[in-house]
């Protein structure tokens, strides 16, 4: 275990050290090392969620990446270093072939893991899926989306049950202890006084917990439930006192505090980059029918890289269109967010402000509102 540990603190010091060199590429338009994949594998979803409508995209398994295209893509060269995919959509488990691809990706990337975004109400499938991958499970995160406790929940995600549901997908990964388990909660005005309830929920499943605060976003296709989603400043205040009240300030790292304060920032300001933003450079978004985006925000934003049905992976993302679009990033011009999973990745290329965050206080979260 001790040598775990230092080899990822080794790991992430030279991570630390190479960000000169990452923002010089980023600040030019050049593309890095791809490391993280956000891949929607479908557009199918068996949720009507207040905050989202992608369930309205419309779906044909006729169009979905097949099992082959998806392993010819993952098995090319530029694709080699990659250390971290999330599998989404959609609802990811309503495809009867995820433990397939996942055991294809685990099998081709050695040092891959997966993280798999799900709403938590296929509870038998979700067990058939960790019984074929059973050999990975050390490998795969699997996260629940639970925004309030009961009736809440219910009306949050459009589903009477849905709760329930999510219940019986808990019971079902304690059955296996390799497993690991996310509980993730999207905060919104209807529900942020339920945060630490869900915290405490998480706790009891021995999960880890995040929280996002909900945002308008093409790729949510979203934008007319502005009003049902967003804060009023004072109610965010509110929220934010709330949220910090919960949370165990003192027993977080600094990188983690570091993301806090980001999160909380980027949700009050609505800027687009509060730290530079390396999605498009080191990651990239594909959607189920192939296309390649820099990031999910891009989705439906603008024009993306390509298509892998239409042209190599190499020759997408070393194209103009694709330098086009990260010269456009690099100046902020970009839809702007904070998702974990987009601008999370780019927290190891900030470190001068990490070592900020590092040297002040604990308290200082208390004085953001």
């Amino acid at each position: 275990m001790k040598a775990k540990v230092k080899a990822r603190n080794i790991y992430a010091l030279m991570r630390y050290l190479q960000a000169p060199v990452c923002h010089a590429f980023r600040s030019l338009g050049l593309p890095l090392t791809i490391r993280f994949v956000n891949y929607l594998i479908t557009w199918k979803c068996n949720s009507r969620c207040m905050m989202c409508n992608i369930w309205k995209k419309g779906w044909s398994a006729q169009k979905e990446l097949q099992i082959d295209e998806i392993e010819n893509l993952f098995t090319d060269p530029l694709l080699s270093k990659l250390e971290w995919i999330q599998l989404s959509g959609g609802e990811p488990f309503l495809r009867k072939d995820i433990a397939e691809i996942v055991c294809i990706l685990l099998k081709l990337h050695p040092k891959l893991t997966i993280y798999i975004s799900t709403n938590g109400m296929l509870p038998d499938a979700i067990d058939s899926f960790l019984i074929e991958t059973r050999e990975y499970h050390d490998r795969i995160t699997v996260g629940i989306s639970v925004d309030a406790i009961g009736s809440l929940h219910d009306f949050i995600r459009g589903i009477p049950g849905a709760f329930q549901r999510v219940m019986e997908t808990m019971e079902v990964l304690r059955k296996y202890p390799n497993i690991n388990i996310n509980v993730s909660m999207t905060v919104m005005p209807i529900n942020y006084k339920a945060f630490p309830h869900v915290r405490r929920f998480a706790r009891e499943y021995g999960a880890s917990f995040g929280f996002q605060i909900a945002q308008v976003s093409t790729y949510f296709s979203n934008i007319e439930k502005i009003g049902n989603i967003v804060f009023h400043p004072l109610s965010f205040k509110d929220a934010v006192k709330l949220i910090l009240k919960a949370l165990d300030l003192h027993k977080l790292k600094p990188s983690a505090r570091f993301d806090l304060k980001a999160k909380l920032y980027y949700s009050i300001a609505r800027r687009n980059q509060i730290i530079p933003c390396f999605s498009g450079f080191h990651s990239f978004a594909l959607d189920p029918e192939g296309n390649i985006f820099p990031c999910l925000p891009w989705i439906g934003y603008s024009e993306g890289f390509g298509n892998i049905r239409e042209n190599a992976l190499k020759e997408i993302w070393k194209s103009n269109q694709a330098n086009r679009i990260r010269e456009k990033i690099a100046k902020g011009s970009c839809p702007g967010c904070w998702l974990e999973c987009e601008i999370a990745r780019s927290l190891d290329k900030s470190w001068p402000l990490l070592m900020r965050e590092i040297l002040c206080s604990k308290g200082s979260l208390q004085k953001m509102p």
